[in-house]
C-alpha cells in the first residue's frame, strides 16, 4: 500500500488515528480508535467509512461540503473541549444538507482530536469535490 501524505502527516499527531485498518472493499488508510476501543470511523482513500465494525456507511469525499475545520462553532466546541476536559464530536455536513457527527476524544495532552481530524477530512474534500462550471 502506498501512503498517503496527508494520513501520514495526521499520524505524527497523538490522535486515536492509527495506520490502517480493516473493510472490505475499501482501501483503508488509517482507523480511528477511541480508548473504550471502538472503530468509529475510518479514513479511507476515497472517502470515510463510518460504523467499520457494524453497518457501515460510505461517504465519498466529495459529498462532503463542511468537515468543520473552519466552523466557528467547532473551533469553540473544540476550545470548550480543551477547557472542561469533555470530548465533543465532529459534525460533518455533506451537500445533500445531512449532518453526520463522529465521535472524537481528547488526548492526553488535553487537546481535543476534534481540529485535527476535521483538518484531515476537509483537506481530502477540498481535493475531491467536483468543480462547478
Amino acid at each position: 500500500m502506498d501512503e498517503d501524505p496527508v494520513v501520514r502527516g495526521l499520524l505524527r499527531h497523538a490522535t486515536g488515528l492509527r495506520t490502517g485498518g480493516e473493510a472490505a472493499g475499501h482501501d483503508v488508510r488509517a482507523t480511528y480508535w477511541t480508548r473504550a476501543g471502538t472503530r468509529p470511523f475510518a479514513i479511507c482513500r476515497d472517502g470515510l467509512l463510518i460504523d467499520p465494525d457494524g453497518p457501515a456507511r460510505f461517504i465519498a469525499y466529495a459529498e462532503i461540503e463542511d468537515a468543520g475545520y473552519y466552523n466557528l462553532t467547532m473551533i469553540k466546541r473544540a476550545k470548550s473541549a480543551r477547557r472542561d476536559g469533555l470530548p465533543a464530536p465532529l459534525e460533518i455536513r455533506l451537500r445533500n444538507g445531512e449532518t453526520v457527527t463522529l465521535p472524537v476524544e481528547i488526548r492526553d495532552d488535553g487537546m481535543p482530536d476534534l481540529l485535527e481530524i476535521a483538518k484531515l477530512i476537509h483537506n481530502r474534500a477540498v481535493t475531491d469535490r467536483p468543480r462547478d462550471g
